[in-house]
């Protein structure tokens, strides 16, 4: 018996295992006992028949009383059975705990590393790209305690900056958990076209559980830059990079072939996204740009 169970419980299991077998035993000696006696008395085995199944009627309906109608061992059964509910309750609420504690962590790390990644007298323009390179490396290091990636999930990370010469949004780095051609590079975006465009557009975080949702796939839709990877975005998160005015100049995004991966409600994922997107403007500011 596995530990941990109430010892009324154990008693309430001998004893309806004794009286199984008592019943097994009567199935089995009642009939033999029925032909022994219609050996001698054709009569009297006709009541011993009537008898048997009187008799084993009698122990179906004591059993159904031991097993279920003993209020004692019922109640205690219950008892147990809900104490196992709260302890799952306790288990689960611990871990999403422990998970967040972890979360809140890593975020604090990586403030620090973009901290740190920041602090130089002076910023060039040409710096930043290598700058976020470092920055996005330590999203995808961590990426399984931030963002719950699995190791089957085709996730993505990219971050765009507007640009006026072209009135497009060019990917300046990006980091993808999955494999693409030597020499691939993520499409740009016009303002308005696509999440990445929608989201610059708007000035406004764009983030959907479901891409792929009517409602939102009309919204989202690449027109006429479409891929052979947009099966992949399933779930997406678009944050907008606003500048000391808050003016839209970029946008990051993360993306998952999962569905429900990102949520308006799951705050907690989208915080390393926004740290991210803070920092690119900071880097813009220092750097003149």
């Amino acid at each position: 018996m596995a530990a941990g169970i109430p010892d009324s419980i154990r008693a309430a299991l001998r004893e309806a295992r004794r009286f199984r077998r008592i019943f097994v035993s009567l199935t089995v000696i009642a009939p033999v006992v029925v032909g022994v006696i219609r050996l001698f008395d054709q009569q009297l085995g006709s009541v011993g028949v009537a008898l048997t199944v009187v008799s084993l009627f009698v122990g179906l309906l004591a059993g159904l009383v031991l097993l279920f109608a003993s209020n004692e061992n019922t109640d205690v059964a219950n008892g147990f059975l809900e104490e196992i509910d709260r302890n799952k309750e306790l288990t689960a609420k611990n871990k999403r705990l422990s998970g967040a504690v972890k979360r809140a962590s890593i975020r604090h790390a990586f403030l620090q590393h973009l901290t740190d990644l920041g602090a130089r007298e002076s910023i060039s323009q040409d710096e930043i790209s290598g700058l976020h390179s470092y920055a996005v490396a330590f999203l995808v290091e961590h990426c399984t305690s931030l963002f719950e990636f699995t190791s089957t999930e085709k996730w993505g990370f990219c971050l765009y900056e507007f640009e006026n010469e072209t009135d497009r949004l060019r990917c300046l780095v990006w980091r993808r958990g999955w494999t693409t051609p030597e020499g691939h590079t993520p499409r740009s975006w016009k303002s308005g076209a696509g999440h990445v465009g929608v989201a610059y557009s708007r000035n406004g975080e764009l983030v959907y559980p479901d891409a792929r949702a009517p409602d939102v796939a009309q919204l989202v839709k690449p027109g006429d830059a479409t891929s052979e990877y947009d099966r992949y975005y399933r779930s997406v998160a678009s944050i907008p990079i606003q500048d000391g005015n808050g003016k839209a100049i970029g946008v990051v995004v993360a993306t998952s072939n999962r569905a429900g991966r990102f949520s308006p409600d799951e705050l907690a994922e989208l915080e390393p996204l926004r740290d991210w997107a803070t920092f690119h403007a900071n880097l813009v500011a220092r750097a003149g740009g």
